[in-house]
């Protein structure tokens, strides 16, 4: 149902079929929107090319101490997750697994089984609302 723009070589010996929707949708990947995310960490910015948002962290010593279950922080709300997602982490000063879970309310929950011990490093890929 979407109107269709044909490009053809003068010779015609090839001809590009593109639909003005699919157009559209390569437009919306040229737009970057960046969210930098505030505390005492050394990097933390979550980046959207159309749906596509990737949360970058380095913590620092931000969260030093705090425990499973704990809310990190907030996305705003056009950088949410459309679906629960989780991703596993680094940590510093431990081998321990751990991860965050991003939840569809904005919600950046840490997991793990001990404590932070030091910065946290991770980087998700999801797709937002």
């Amino acid at each position: 149902d979407f109107p269709i723009l044909i490009i053809s070589h003068l010779n015609h010996s090839y001809t590009f079929i593109f639909s003005i929707a699919f157009l559209n949708k390569l437009e919306n990947l040229s737009t970057i929107e960046t969210h930098v995310i505030f505390g005492h960490l050394t990097q933390a910015k979550v980046f959207k090319i159309g749906r596509l948002c990737i949360l970058s962290m380095d913590s620092n010593d931000a969260w030093k101490g705090v425990t499973a279950g704990t809310v990190l922080f907030n996305l705003p709300e056009k950088f949410r997750p459309l679906h629960y997602t989780v991703a596993p982490l680094g940590q510093l000063g431990t081998t321990e697994n751990a991860g965050v879970q991003l939840e569809t309310d904005g919600r950046v929950i840490y997991r793990g089984h001990q404590s932070i011990k030091g910065a946290l490093y991770f980087n998700v890929v999801y797709l937002a609302k």
